[in-house]
């Protein structure tokens, strides 16, 4: 693109911005070891050197993460080179780990062994895993543990104990071309269902296409019931989750939202047949930013994609399945968290590191490159304006987290997804499709 060069000298300028705004935190009590003989057995490097031959020595920590590459810079650097310059007794040895399978198999044997890195980044599913396992040291009197918002506790902990402090929450919401809206009078993004439904009217009166909801992986069907759900069924009761685990409630509870997904297609806004025919990662988010849908539902990790395909006007929103007068809530997806390695030599530089992420301001160079929010109490978020929908559910209170720790696991989601794809093709209907959810992800 002809202005690219300009774009990476003012991401330049940004970043140096943000370098000025790191702000170091103080952990109470904190006093690193400089030698040898006080770190228990942890490496140490030499730092420098007096006139009379002295030196002083570095704690070696080591830090493994799934980002940080040039794929995927996440800002990780800057925020590395903030911590070391706040910690000139630490020598920070931070590594990449490709992701998923990758990673597992790199890191999952050498704790195990009571090997592996210092800090490790890790996310609900292996802080659950880890934690039970004992591979993760607790964390729970870290200061800023109450500083947590209250819907983010269950998925650093288990079984009580606190193993890991969160970076993110990564909004999955309604992605809406902004220029499109414009061209038949929309100035901000439903927030209702009927105003969503009377938009779309209006796009396809002008000959565009309203919404796409590209779903061969399956991810997307996923989004969009815990899209609707979010506001159709947590908006009174936010608990629904585990009292699902404890027996009490019935995805009976998610008719209405079922129904709602279904009728995209019934009322001719989306037809599921030809999405399950299109690849959400492949081709869904270049499609929107090349204009061949105003809308479409994703996790605002593809934003960047989409800028870089050429769409800098969209917003990111919650979907909007409410009756008139009524604010939706938005779905969020607990991202990157840190934790300690139990068998670490170096806990006070580990707990250093962990605590220093664990200070927004110092996070929110990550938060911007994600187009994430703060998972903290007051925590500082981006101003950004494609996010600023999200943003405003996450600080009134609307907001719910996909229940990755209790039945949308792993092997939950991939249930879910499967059955929603039979739906939309036809081959079971609502009745079965809740029984199937009832009787399979029940514990």
């Amino acid at each position: 693109m002809s202005n690219s060069h300009g774009r990476r000298a003012n991401s330049a300028s940004q970043r140096r911005h943000r370098l000025g705004r790191l702000v170091p935190i103080a952990a109470a009590g904190l006093s690193l070891s400089l030698t040898l003989a006080a770190c228990s057995g942890s490496e140490t490097t030499p730092a420098s050197s007096d006139a009379s031959g002295g030196s002083d020595e570095q704690t070696v920590l080591t830090v493994y993460g799934w980002k940080g590459n040039d794929a995927e810079p996440a800002n990780i650097a800057e925020i590395n080179a903030a911590f070391e310059a706040a910690h000139p007794e630490i020598d920070l040895q931070y590594e990449f780990v490709p992701a998923n399978d990758a990673y597992l198999q790199r890191v999952q044997p050498e704790l195990l062994a009571g090997e592996g890195a210092d800090v490790i980044m890790t996310d609900p599913v292996k802080v659950a895993d880890w934690g039970k396992a004992g591979y993760l040291k607790d964390i729970s009197d870290s200061e800023w543990v109450g500083s947590l918002q209250e819907t983010v506790v269950p998925f650093v902990s288990y079984e009580g104990d606190v193993y890991a402090a969160p970076t993110e929450l990564i909004p999955i919401g309604l992605f809406a071309n902004m220029d499109q809206l414009a061209e038949v009078g929309i100035t901000e993004v439903p927030e209702t269902y009927p105003e969503f439904t009377a938009a779309m009217d209006k796009l396809q009166a002008a000959g565009m296409t309203p919404l796409a909801l590209p779903n061969k992986a399956g991810n997307t069907g996923a989004w969009i019931l815990n899209g609707i759900a979010a506001t159709l069924v947590y908006n009174d009761n936010p608990d629904w989750d585990q009292q699902f685990m404890d027996g009490e409630v019935s995805f009976e509870d998610w008719r209405s939202s079922i129904e709602q997904m279904m009728a995209l297609e019934e009322d001719g806004y989306v037809d599921y047949k030809t999405e399950l025919g299109n690849d959400e990662w492949a081709n869904g988010a270049f499609d929107f930013a090349a204009g061949k849908s105003a809308f479409m539902l994703q996790g605002s990790w593809v934003s960047a994609g989409v800028v870089d395909a050429g769409l800098s006007n969209f917003q990111i929103a919650p979907w909007p399945a409410g009756p008139e007068g009524t604010q939706p809530n938005n779905d969020y997806f607990v991202g990157v968290m840190w934790s300690v390695n139990a068998n670490t030599d170096v806990e006070e530089a580990a707990r250093a590191y962990v605590d220093f992420w664990a200070d927004p301001q110092n996070a929110l160079p990550f938060l911007e490159s994600e187009r994430a929010q703060s998972p903290w109490i007051g925590g500082v978020n981006p101003d950004d304006s494609a996010t600023a929908p999200t943003v405003a559910a996450l600080e009134d209170g609307r907001n719910r987290i996909l229940a990755n720790t209790t039945w949308y696991t792993e092997s939950g989601r991939k249930t879910m997804e499967s059955a929603i794809q039979s739906l939309q093709l036809g081959q079971i209907d609502i009745d079965e499709f809740i029984a199937t959810l009832d009787e399979q992800l029940r514990p």
